[in-house]
């Protein structure tokens, strides 16, 4: 309450206003109603300047009363990312990069980030009073894609970061520990070994020959003729006979996985065909049935 004399060409009256509420500039003096004893509405001009409002009116010969009608301020909720490819998010419920929200009102960033990534962390800041830094008091959900707090009374900053996720390859294998490959190779024999020195899964090791002695009824061996020309005539014939096998092998594995995809497809041909051969007969027979039923329906009620 103030006192101003009557007929004051000017009289000023400072209405403090709190950080978070305040009259709308566009609308204030609309929102301002003066009312004396003989007169409803007198008309102010309001100016404002930080947190306070001056209202400035000619002072009649009469009490006044002044009804001031605040509404919250709106404050702006930015978000920025360090990769805006590498997810989407929303501010309560709207696809926007900011929002305006009152003071005191819930703010929940719901984070949805893409395949192959993931949100690391989020942050929300804004300016107090002394232009310091401050963090908002949030809330950050277990797997980090639901960010809350409630609104302050100045403009918040909240910044998301997404890493892509490392994936990684484990391979083991069961019989590591136990496996112990045989050091002689056979070499018409596929050999699986850990050890590289060794022939590797799916390779046949031709040369160089070794001899089995082991369960043979002669230890010696006679040849008529010299030993090298034997050589050079059966290690070609063996060369040749190996990789004549090895190609008649993989042309019947061909063959045999043909013969067993058309297997196959003749089933599956076989037994849709006897599926349609099947609703073709019930349709065929309702058809029949629904005649029957219509003919007999009319002649009764002839």
């Amino acid at each position: 309450m103030a006192a101003a004399a009557a007929g004051t060409l000017r009289a000023e009256i400072a209405l403090a206003v709190p950080d978070a509420l305040g009259l709308p500039a566009a609308i204030g003096a609309d929102r301002l109603v003066l009312s004396g004893d003989g007169q409803d509405f007198l008309k102010p001009t309001v100016s404002y300047q930080i947190n306070y409002y001056t209202v400035t009116f000619t002072m009649p010969a009469e009490n006044v009363k002044i009804d001031v009608y605040t509404a919250a301020k709106l404050f702006r909720v930015d978000v920025e990312e360090n990769n805006p490819a590498a997810g989407d998010y929303t501010i309560n419920g709207f696809h926007s990069s900011n929002l305006l929200v009152p003071q005191g009102e819930q703010v929940t960033i719901d984070i949805q980030p893409i395949p192959g990534y993931e949100v690391v962390d989020v942050t929300g800041t804004f300016f107090d009073g002394n232009s310091r830094v401050s963090l908002v008091d949030f809330t950050l959900s277990e797997d980090k894609n639901q960010f809350t707090f409630p609104m302050v009374a100045r403009d918040v900053l909240v910044e998301i970061t997404y890493a892509p996720i490392e994936y990684s390859v484990d391979v083991q294998t069961s019989n590591f520990e136990s496996y112990k490959p045989d050091a002689s190779v056979n070499p018409a024999k596929v050999v699986e070994s850990l050890d590289p020195e060794l022939t590797s899964k799916g390779r046949i090791e031709l040369l160089p020959l070794e001899l089995e002695t082991e369960g043979s009824s002669c230890a010696v061996t006679l040849l008529e003729g010299d030993p090298a020309a034997l050589v050079e005539k059966i290690v070609p014939l063996y060369l040749s006979g190996v990789l004549y096998s090895t190609l008649c092998e993989a042309a019947a594995s061909e063959h045999g996985a043909r013969r067993t995809a058309m297997n196959a497809a003749n089933k599956n041909a076989g037994e849709l065909i006897d599926d349609l051969v099947l609703h073709y007969n019930r349709a065929r027979q309702a058809a029949i049935t629904q005649e029957i039923t219509e003919i007999v329906s009319g002649a009764e009620a002839l």
